[in-house]
């Protein structure tokens, strides 16, 4: 088994608390075969996980077109931000992001405080994608 390039491995912010894995993957697998989702758990609170998640694909090619497509794209009411993942500081590359950085407190706030955090819609009651691929679910948007 091959070892996860950083290139592979996105990073996810701006998750909506009732986001699951299963959520993600449906949003994510039209750009190419998912290795893992991983939605670290938030252990200090009753949310199910810390608004964050980390997908690892097979080929760089379809981490990239996920970022290109889902990056400020709308999930559950708020605007999510996907990026290529950072290895944890003294860890053995990508792999080793799912296990350890997202209960790193320190790497949470510097790579987290530029996210914005769109809460104007957290009331909602939302349970669908409301946009696929960067556009809208009705069709009415054009992102070109």
């Amino acid at each position: 088994m091959k070892a996860a390039s950083n290139k592979c491995m996105l990073f996810v912010s701006g998750l909506e608390t009732e986001v699951t894995e299963d959520t993600l993957h449906g949003a994510f697998i039209p750009f190419g075969e998912i290795v893992q989702i991983t939605l670290p758990p938030d252990p200090g609170s009753s949310n199910r996980h810390r608004g964050i998640g980390f997908i690892e694909y097979e080929d760089e090619e379809d981490a990239a077109a996920a970022i290109d497509n889902m990056n400020d794209a709308e999930l559950f009411g708020r605007t999510i931000t996907v990026r290529p993942a950072k290895a944890a500081p003294g860890s053995a590359g990508a792999g080793a992001v799912m296990g350890k950085i997202f209960n790193q407190e320190s790497w949470l706030e510097k790579n987290m405080a530029g996210d914005k955090n769109n809460d104007s819609n957290s009331g909602s009651n939302a349970s669908h994608l409301e946009t696929v691929g960067g556009e809208p679910a009705d069709g009415s948007g054009d992102r070109s």
